[in-house]
């Protein structure tokens, strides 16, 4: 009887044993699959990150995202080479003591005014196109950049900031208002609406208007609207604006121009189409008082 309820106890213990062992075993199967896809996701997570840098390394303009305290939290390849800051040295630090603490005049730039940090601050997109960020050199470059808000479960987080250097374009533009105000025709541009987009000094002079009386304003209602006789010169008529509708040159020897006092002088002049890419956006008008040269 003795040997028998031993036999019964050690045949208990046995399956118990068994038991215990199944049930570690299926609790190490499941720590050993989460802990496998947890590995295949952080390995998933850094292909990501990686493929992420290296959109972020191709891209030609400067990209860079701030935290909360203003502190870069990333930066791309572009952005290191336009500033002369290293990735090691940008990170962690305040990009607006680095890069932004100075306007052009000279004049420091308090935080609270740069737009960048509004950005994180109001939750609104900032663009500004005549700026200047600050090299590790001590020089500087005009930029063009947004701030955009960067939000996280819909709470804002920081800020990403695309940058780009607009140096040689801001020297290009100078040179061709050089260039434009030096001519001694009158030039003006219109929009596809007939408005008036620019102006260069000799067509202010020969007009009587200053450029930002007539800049956003209709060219024809200000200073083609009449016929030598008075009668009205209708839009739809007037081959300026038609260079704005068709695409097409057009060219008139003997029409009339009217100043800002109401005198008027014969003109002649050209209006060629301003095409981008394949759409048209408005018209170019080079025009000559033909009192000057009769």
């Amino acid at each position: 009887m003795a040997t028998d309820s031993l036999n019964d106890v050690q045949s208990s213990l046995d399956d118990a044993v068994e038991k215990k062992t199944f049930e570690m075993s299926v609790i190490n199967g499941s720590l050993n699959r989460e802990i496998a896809e947890r590995i295949q996701a952080e390995a998933e997570g850094l292909k990501l990150r990686k493929r992420l840098h290296t959109i972020l390394d191709s891209a030609g303009d400067g990209i860079f995202g701030i935290d909360l305290e203003g502190k870069v939290t990333f930066v791309n390849l572009k952005a290191t080479e336009l500033l002369g800051w290293t990735r090691e040295e940008l990170i962690g630090t305040s990009h607006h003591d680095l890069v932004h603490h100075t306007r052009s005049n000279g004049q420091d730039f308090p935080v609270e005014e740069c737009p960048i940090y509004m950005a994180y601050k109001d939750g609104q997109m900032h663009f500004e196109k005549n700026d200047v960020f600050w090299k590790k050199s001590g020089d500087n470059f005009m930029v063009e950049y947004t701030s955009t808000p960067l939000l996280d479960n819909g709470q804002i987080s920081g800020a990403v900031v695309v940058f780009k250097d607009i140096s040689r374009t801001k020297r290009l533009e100078r040179q061709l208002d050089l260039i434009v105000n030096s001519a001694g025709e009158g030039i003006f541009g219109l929009d596809t609406n007939g408005n008036v987009t620019f102006m260069n000094k000799a067509a202010s002079i020969m007009l009587g208007w200053e450029m930002k009386e007539l800049i956003g304003k209709s060219h024809h209602q200000l200073v083609h609207h009449s016929h030598a006789d008075g009668t009205k010169y209708q839009e739809s008529d007037c081959p300026i604006f038609m260079a704005c509708k068709d695409g097409q040159v057009h060219f008139k020897s003997d029409d009339l121009f009217w100043t800002k006092d109401g005198s008027s002088f014969p003109v002649e002049y050209t209006s060629t189409p301003i095409i981008e890419g394949k759409t048209l956006t408005g018209a170019v008008v080079v025009f000559r008082d033909l009192t000057t040269f009769a």
